[in-house]
Order: structure tokens, then C-alpha cells, then sequence
């Protein structure tokens, strides 16, 4: 599997401007990731199913330093 480690929950509502749910999805490399997010049905699940639920979307790529 491509992901290491995922993760998810709805916001605690600490500050106002926060979104309400948060999904954080590890992966092993960069190259997993492109793998992940760049498929046609990958992008199809997002249009059709989850992309009709959102008001706004919010995406950080990121490199940890733990």
C-alpha cells in the first residue's frame, strides 16, 4: 500500500476560521503520492462524490520534520 499512515476528524471548533474536518494521508515518497492523487478514477471519485459536498477545500503537500 502506498500510504503509511492516515488519519481524520472533524474540527474541534478552537478558532472560529478553522475548517471543520481534516484528512492527513502519509505516504512513504512523493512518488507514492503522484500515484495516489494522480489517476483518472482517483479524480472522478473526487468530482463526483466528493467534491459535490464541499463549500471550500483546503490541500498542503508537506514534508515532516519529526
Amino acid at each position: 500500500m502506498l500510504r503509511q499512515d492516515n488519519s481524520f476528524g472533524v474540527d474541534k471548533g478552537l478558532a472560529p476560521t478553522n475548517h471543520h474536518y481534516a484528512i492527513v494521508a502519509t505516504f512513504a515518497s512523493e512518488d507514492d503520492y503522484k500515484v495516489y492523487a494522480t489517476p483518472p478514477e482517483h479524480q472522478t471519485v473526487i468530482r463526483e462524490f466528493i467534491a459535490p459536498h464541499l463549500e471550500t477545500r483546503t490541500a498542503v503537500q508537506f514534508q515532516s520534520h519529526l
